[in-house]
């Protein structure tokens, strides 16, 4: 085969070779001294396609790197994904920053656990979001990174106390599930967040009576509609009513003339 055409295209060289369109870096076409009309053999194009692109990853590597901090898995994958490279092209690609600390996971996760200090986020959050980036589960063994991952614990009780609504319409059983499922998307363990809980105070709060005599007067409607006996309706609107998160001292004189 050989070199049909040479051209230069917004600052990129671009070599046809048998009707097809190559983009190679200015570096390939000096190293392999390229030109119009030139032969060459699928191994010489194989080589200058691949040469090409280890330039180019090579210059897209230190832009990347130059603009904000990567995992090794993260750049591994950007880089497979843009550029046709074997796994040992790739590597050694890296080498030379991981050598000099340029590329360090144990930096970067540690580093983003700590920016995450005293946002009320868990243990389980920072793990999952540093494994979606890439870091081995490993670094999870080091003492500065564990230590690093339970920093916000400390401050459980302070995030929980903090997100307790006073003027909260809810039922309590409800507001301590909320708190509770709040915390646990937050990535707090189970028990830590239950012994949190269970020091905070929950009441009930000015609408708290309004919302609960419109809820009953809702199942009211409805059991009215149902040809049951009045103390199956009694019963059925008891339960209905504690599925929905409230006690029965919250409600039992609001209904003691219910069905009668």
């Amino acid at each position: 085969m050989k070199i049909d055409s040479i051209k230069i295209k917004n600052n990129k060289i671009i070599c046809s070779i048998n009707s097809k369109e190559y983009t190679i870096s200015g570096d390939t076409y000096a190293k392999y001294y390229l030109y119009p009309n030139k032969e060459i053999t699928e191994d010489e194009l194989s080589n200058i396609i691949n040469d090409s692109n280890l330039i180019k990853a090579k210059n897209y590597l230190s832009q990347l790197l130059s603009k904000a901090s990567y995992t090794t898995a993260t750049l591994k994958q950007k880089l497979t994904q843009k550029f046709k490279l074997s796994d040992d092209d790739i590597s050694a690609l890296l080498e030379p920053y991981i050598e000099s600390k340029v590329i360090d996971d144990y930096s970067f996760a540690l580093d983003y656990i700590q920016s995450k200090n005293n946002l009320c986020y868990g243990e389980n959050y920072l793990k999952e979001k540093l494994i979606q980036k890439g870091i081995n589960k490993k670094i999870f063994e080091n003492n500065q990174i564990n230590d690093a991952l339970k920093f916000n614990n400390k401050f459980l009780d302070k995030f929980a106390l903090s997100l307790v609504d006073k003027n909260s319409s809810l039922p309590i059983s409800k507001q301590k599930q909320d708190l509770f499922d709040f915390l646990t998307r937050r990535g707090f363990n189970y028990q830590d967040i239950n012994n949190s809980i269970d020091k905070l105070s929950f009441t009930n709060g000015p609408a708290f009576n309004t919302i609960l005599n419109k809820r009953i007067k809702q199942l009211v409607l409805k059991l009215n509609n149902k040809n049951i006996p009045n103390n199956q309706k009694r019963e059925a609107l008891i339960q209905k009513l504690i599925y929905y998160g409230y006690r029965y001292e919250d409600f039992s004189n609001l209904i003691d003339n219910i069905f009668d």
